[in-house]
């Protein structure tokens, strides 16, 4: 692996996915994924095929060196979770921090913002938020 992309998923509406998300699902040699079944229709659903999934279902540190032996000869990689943003609350933080001690540059693929969404119809100014 010589690239890791962090990429959000939509939470609950597939028209969430930003395209920059969609085009670095396509791009991706392999998608390092916390389910498997849920990445596969996600990649069903925006048209991606025939990419290599490899699990990292839970916290166990044990699991890592599988995910980078699994992902060794895969230039591209995309970290993707079963919903949202990886590392909010899923074990992301343990790929994130491996693929860093590795020198594997680590790039963020930000998607819809729930706080941003609601705060755009709130009769308050934004500032007063912050």
């Amino acid at each position: 692996m010589n690239e890791l992309n962090v990429i959000a998923t939509p939470i609950g509406n597939l028209g969430d996915i930003t395209l920059r998300a969609s085009a670095a699902l396509r791009r991706a040699d392999a998608v390092i994924c916390e389910s498997s079944e849920k990445t596969k229709k996600l990649l069903f659903a925006l048209g991606v095929k025939g990419k290599t999934l490899i699990n990292y279902p839970s916290d166990d540190e044990g699991r890592i060196n599988f995910v980078f032996n699994a992902a060794a000869d895969r230039p591209v990689c995309a970290l993707v979770t079963s919903a949202g943003t990886p590392l909010v609350s899923d074990p992301g933080h343990l790929i994130v921090r491996e693929a860093k001690l590795r020198g594997i540059p680590v790039f963020p693929l930000p998607g819809a913002s729930s706080p941003g969404a609601i705060l755009s119809v709130c009769p308050f100014k934004i500032k007063d938020y912050i």
